[in-house]
């Protein structure tokens, strides 16, 4: 994406903000939806095409809302809370898609990341101790160092199936 294209954007933010500076306009929105478009024909507002995640942002003091939104332009808000809800939802999407497909999962960076475990239990999902736990193995997955035990096993699949499936599914921000 060039630089011009996220200045109509960048336009739009600000004329739909209360504060008259993009600095200070950027600080005003968050993301308040997701829409995940599998065949990849989504196009930002900025007119950035193919995009596989679309977002629609907020003003939180005057409730005026901007969508599409590609995470490319989410990243030009330059605040890491947007950039980590990014990863999050779009993680949450490709799960989603997963299990309504019915393919097996593994705690694996294809759909689970840090940031996601760490919103897990942020949001009551999961305990600090089941965190802890997918933590552990998430880190024993990506260094490649051996399989789960079969409690193990039995103990993740009860968490996925009973906790985050649940939650996943019916993602408040998700379409």
């Amino acid at each position: 994406m060039s630089a011009g294209n996220f200045d109509g954007l960048r336009s739009a933010v600000v004329d739909a903000s209360e504060a008259g500076s993009w600095m200070e306009a950027r600080k005003e929105w968050e993301i308040i939806g997701a829409e995940e478009s599998v065949a990849l024909k989504g196009v930002c507002r900025c007119g950035q095409a193919r995009l596989r995640m679309l977002f629609t942002i907020g003003n939180r003091l005057n409730g005026r809302e901007i969508a599409p939104v590609g995470s490319s332009c989410i990243n030009n808000f330059l605040r890491s809370d947007l950039n980590d809800e990014v990863e999050i939802l779009s993680r949450i999407s490709k799960l989603r898609l997963a299990i309504l497909d019915g393919t097996p999962t593994q705690l694996d960076g294809k759909y689970f990341s840090r940031v996601l475990v760490k919103h897990f239990e942020a949001v009551g999902v999961i305990t600090t101790k089941e965190h802890q736990f997918l933590l552990d193995i998430f880190n024993k997955s990506a260094s490649g160092k051996g399989a789960l035990s079969v409690k193990q096993q039995s103990y993740l699949d009860s968490l996925t199936i009973g906790k985050i499936g649940p939650y996943v599914l019916h993602h408040p921000k998700l379409t």
